[in-house]
């Protein structure tokens, strides 16, 4: 009789045990789950924002071959008037046409530049906020009755206008196509010359706009996967609801011949289990352009040209912090600890009090 009542006892324990363990189980995979769906979508918001940026950029680059185009008219007509190759005058006529063209369609060039400028910073200011409210948003809707803290660990686009530079460079190479084309291959050789001038900065025909510029990377060579592109959602799970199924059955002290001081500690499950959980999740934001993140200009590239190609795409990325960066493992444990110290603990706040050793746990693990 004592040892079915021993028996039936131990056996509902166990069952409490279990139904904790699977409990607990489901909690963290829908958590887990969460943070998944919200840091793809964050990539896939910041993928989205980088590709506007890229029709900006290509868009800034014909308006800057337009200002070249001017230039060199201009150019041509006081080539023709010192040479004479027009008869009568007829140089000069030219030289004070482009003069006057130039003059009345340089100012409305350069405010559309100094425009697209504007409205390429807005979006590189403006995104990251927008995706951390939309990944906050998103998990407070289908998961607020499990969650303490849900958030987009603070982010910013490594993106900045980087002056003409780069829109010098892309326009003095398109520019040369079309000369190919218009003129053919064995007359630009006869006038330019070989090797032709193809990826180019600071060109005399290219002037400088003040507030203007392409928005690129900065630093300009950063390889894909590096840490600047990465996201990292965390959420802070409220678990107290499996910590209380988790304290399993009391067990009368005369059965397991327990002093009656000590009762409190013979539980079936620990109680020490923490009422919160946390489960962080990876994504990045990268360029698939075959080129992308090219070390220094070629002949016929330049370095920042992903930055002018809606190539942009949005992946999880379910590897080691830092990423991509060039660190040996004692620099990569020192930076990872400063970062959760210094960026993900204050993003978080008191949802995150004592959670340090779960913070490193899930850096290290991000399945």
């Amino acid at each position: 009789m004592l040892a079915g009542a021993f028996m039936s006892v131990f056996l509902v324990g166990m069952l409490y045990y279990l139904l904790s363990l699977a409990d607990s189980i489901f909690l963290q995979e829908t958590l887990q789950d969460a943070a998944d769906v919200s840091a793809f979508e964050a990539s896939v918001t910041m993928a989205r924002a980088m590709s506007f940026i890229a029709l900006i950029n290509t868009t800034m680059v014909s308006l800057t071959a337009s200002l070249m185009s001017g230039n060199m008219l201009v150019v041509a007509g006081l080539v023709c008037a010192q040479t004479g190759a027009l008869p009568e005058g007829g140089c000069d006529s030219f030289l004070v046409r482009m003069e006057e063209i130039e003059a009345q369609v340089t100012p409305p060039l350069h405010d559309a530049l100094r425009a697209s400028t504007e409205a390429a910073e807005d979006i590189v200011d403006t995104t990251p906020a927008a995706a951390a409210a939309r990944v906050s948003a998103r998990i407070a809707e289908e998961h607020g009755e499990l969650v303490h803290a849900g958030f987009l660990v603070p982010h910013e686009m490594p993106f900045e206008a980087q002056g003409m530079g780069p829109l010098c460079a892309l326009a003095n190479l398109y520019q040369f196509r079309l000369v190919q084309i218009s003129i053919g291959r064995g007359l630009t050789e006869q006038l330019i010359g070989n090797p032709f001038p193809r990826v180019g900065r600071n060109l005399p025909q290219c002037e400088n706009v003040a507030g203007a510029g392409a928005i690129v990377a900065t630093p300009p060579d950063l390889p894909v996967g590096s840490e600047p592109y990465q996201l990292r959602v965390v959420i802070v799970g409220d678990a107290s609801r499996v910590r209380a199924l988790g304290r399993g059955v009391w067990v009368a002290p005369e059965v397991l011949g327990v002093p009656q001081p000590r009762q409190s500690e013979r539980r079936w499950v620990d109680e020490r289990a923490p009422d919160r959980l946390l489960v962080m999740s990876q994504a990045e934001y990268f360029s698939d352009w075959r080129l992308a993140n090219i070390p220094a200009d070629t002949q016929i590239n330049s370095l920042e040209q992903e930055a002018f190609r809606m190539r942009w795409r949005g992946r999880l990325r379910r590897i080691h912090v830092p990423t991509g960066a060039h660190l040996d493992g004692a620099a990569s444990a020192a930076w990872r600890d400063d970062w959760i110290r210094d960026v993900l603990l204050p993003a978080c706040g008191g949802a995150c009090d004592g959670l340090e050793n779960a913070a490193l746990q899930a850096t290290l693990s991000l399945h």
